[in-house]
């Protein structure tokens, strides 16, 4: 957990979706079965980071950790999403 989630009541998240029959956008990132726990393949949708609040989390995260690949993947689409320039 980085700095900003470990201090605040909420925690900045990725919404993933298991639908994977639409094209997928330079923001949105296939994550294949078994990564992260996953049961099915899903998407990343890295166009809607948002918050949630960390009561969510209570019982334990959502899903495992998953690949430095897959993140790096992750945040490749989220500057994607926002046209930064890093790229």
């Amino acid at each position: 957990m980085n700095e900003r989630n470990k201090h605040l009541s909420d925690v900045i998240v990725v919404p993933t979706t298991s639908m994977t029959t639409r094209p997928l956008l330079d923001a949105h990132v296939l994550i294949p079965a078994g990564e992260g726990g996953l049961k099915k393949s899903s998407v990343a949708r890295c166009d809607q980071v948002t918050t949630i609040d960390k009561s969510l989390l209570e019982s334990g995260p959502l899903g495992g950790q998953i690949s430095e690949t897959l993140l790096e993947k992750i945040i490749r689409a989220i500057r994607a999403a926002i046209d930064d320039p890093e790229l």
